[in-house]
């Protein structure tokens, strides 16, 4: 029995295809064709990667899997069988080919090691086929095998996901008949309303309470039926059956992912941002919010290294709400990306909000009359001041009154609402999955994909 690792990635089109729907189905391919030669070791990986790189497939997500394989079935008959899927599959999207698939057989711990470095890069900073370590390239290791350009290095940052310790979660993923690809999803959005009742705490980002929108069912021309995001497996299992569908189900699958884990929210400095990294920046808000017709929100943001303006787009509320509300003076975090921009050169796109330390916001007013009690009305150039009620007058400089106001912002962390939320940020609160768990809980399934 030998140890495989399968990552893909680029399986998807504008108008149609998914790289999930790819995997799951090449998998029962794979079983059918090879009968009970193939056996999984955990659930298969959903893996999103950097979200502000522009050239980003259409949900930013490679997927990988970890296999066991039988004596009698040869690896080259499994990559041939993997090649003749993963060819009709291309074509039937009707594009130029950018899919993407990696093989490795018996991994060393060096290519582990290796492969932990390419997921990483991927997930915050721009990653290129020149940062690809030599263990992991066929030319100098025997046990790697590659088909495709442009989706390899997502599949191989797919495959690092698999030996990263960072918390997890999960999501179960309903697939449709390829037939009705573009018409209405026959799904019950009340269904899910009452899941995430029934489950508060373990599923989530499932409907939006505001717009009362079921925002699990998506709206693109995909083979997705519906996706059920959560912490915790025994209960995603239980919603397969929960979940009211009014149309074939072709293929169901769990998988684990880095969705809703902020790990893409590494520490960095103003002054040493690149475009298309991801990350936190932390600083003062050096520079009034200002507010745009629609709602996009922007202020200036200033660490020891440097300034830079700090966006948030007009869907990103309630964040961007809350973010039109600081003062000059606020200490804040903000987990985003640097992106370019025609004017400004570099600006950071803001996914998530920390409001750490607020500044006191206060008035400065002129003094009491002390007759009457109103406020005195400055004499200007002159000096002084004057009651416009009683007619008081001083020529003295009288001390103004500083008077201290409440916020309209607490500290506190922010996000943008369900459906609106980045697909790497974690809501608040949200109590994450730690490997640790082993996934002991898919015994409830007794299968990770169906």
């Amino acid at each position: 029995m030998r140890r495989l690792l399968l990552g893909a990635d680029g399986f998807d089109a504008p108008h149609g295809g998914c790289t999930t729907h790819f995997l799951v189905f090449l998998l029962k391919h794979l079983k059918e064709s090879f009968d009970e030669g193939l056996t999984l070791l955990s659930p298969p990986n959903l893996v999103r990667l950097n979200p502000f790189i522009p050239w980003k497939t259409r949900g930013n997500a490679s997927v990988s899997v970890e296999l066991y394989v039988e004596d009698s079935v040869t690896v080259d008959s499994l990559w041939s069988a993997i090649l003749r899927f993963a060819e009709a599959y291309a074509e039937s999207l009707q594009q130029e080919p950018k899919g993407g698939l990696v093989l490795i057989e018996e991994p060393t711990k060096q290519q582990e090691q290796d492969l932990v470095k390419v997921y990483t890069k991927a997930l915050v900073d721009v990653s290129t086929f020149r940062f690809i370590p030599d263990s992991l390239l066929p030319e100098s290791a025997r046990n790697v095998r590659i088909w495709g350009t442009q989706g390899v290095l997502g599949a191989l940052a797919g495959l690092g996901f698999i030996f990263h310790s960072h918390p997890v979660t999960y999501e179960l993923v309903l697939y449709r008949d390829l037939s009705r690809v573009g018409e209405r999803r026959e799904v019950d959005e009340s269904s899910i309303r009452l899941l995430e009742l029934k489950f508060r705490g373990t599923i989530f980002n499932n409907y939006d309470w505001r717009r009362e929108r079921a925002v699990a069912i998506p709206r693109g021309p995909d083979p997705v039926l519906v996706g059920i995001r959560g912490t915790d497996l025994d209960v995603l299992c239980s919603c397969r059956d929960l979940v009211r569908v009014y149309e074939r189900v072709s293929a169901w699958a769990i998988f684990r992912s880095n969705q809703h884990t902020d790990v893409h929210g590494v520490r960095r400095k103003v002054g040493t941002l690149k475009p298309y990294q991801a990350g936190t920046i932390e600083g003062v808000v050096s520079s009034r919010p200002e507010v745009e017709v629609g709602g996009h929100v922007s202020h200036a943001l200033t660490d020891d290294t440097g300034t830079i303006t700090v966006h948030y787009y007009a869907p990103t509320k309630p964040m961007a709400t809350i973010a039109s509300k600081l003062l000059v003076g606020d200490y804040i975090r903000v987990l985003g990306g640097a992106v370019p921009h025609r004017v400004e050169g570099l600006v950071f796109n803001a996914q998530k909000l920390w409001v750490l330390k607020l500044a006191p916001k206060a008035s400065i007013l002129n003094p009491r009359c002390p007759n009457c009690g109103k406020r005195l009305k400055s004499l200007g150039s002159k000096g002084g001041y004057k009651c416009l009620k009683c007619g008081y007058k001083t020529g003295e400089s009288l001390p103004k009154e500083i008077v201290k106001s409440s916020r309209e912002v607490q500290a506190g962390v922010y996000t943008p609402g369900p459906g609106r939320i980045g697909h790497l940020v974690k809501p608040e609160p949200l109590t994450l999955s730690p490997r640790a768990n082993g996934d002991s809980g898919i015994a409830a399934c007794s299968e990770y994909f169906g």
